[in-house]
């Protein structure tokens, strides 16, 4: 039926980056056609949070499994994340929007995503190969 992921319809040729790969049946990737908006978004989010320090911190009621927020990296650049889990009040697994890492954060490094940082897409799509399967039915385990 030509479904369409991701802005991509099957059957397309596109320009990608594999930013997360964990087995041929699991990948994560970006369309390069959108590499420069999300290379801007970053150096925006940058200067909002770190530069003109404007962000607003989560507040723990605010902290829930689902919400959308921005969260500092250790190298200290800011990234768009889901809370996935809650781990305690100050600890949370969030999943990355544009790269698709699944990362553990501290309250302190998460604040309020503005609406400003809202307007581009989530860039990291789940890909896998279709027809492609594992020797063994797994990939995980080791061939011997």
């Amino acid at each position: 039926d030509g479904g369409q992921v991701g802005g991509v319809t099957l059957g397309d040729i596109v320009d990608v980056t594999i930013c997360l790969a964990i087995s041929p049946s699991y990948f994560i990737i970006q369309t390069n056609s959108s590499a420069l908006e999300l290379e801007e978004l970053s150096i925006d989010m940058f200067c909002f949070y770190d530069e003109e320090e404007r962000g607003v911190m989560v507040e723990l009621d605010h902290r829930k499994k689902g919400k959308v927020v921005a969260v500092r990296h250790e190298e200290g650049d800011w990234y768009r994340a889901r809370i996935t889990e809650m781990l305690t009040d100050n600890h949370m697994m969030v999943r990355l929007l544009d790269y698709g890492d699944l990362e553990m954060v501290e309250a302190m490094d998460m604040r309020i995503l503005v609406k400003q940082f809202m307007v581009l897409p989530a860039q990291a799509v789940n890909a896998r190969l279709a027809g492609v399967m594992p020797a063994r039915g797994d990939w995980g385990k080791e061939e011997g």
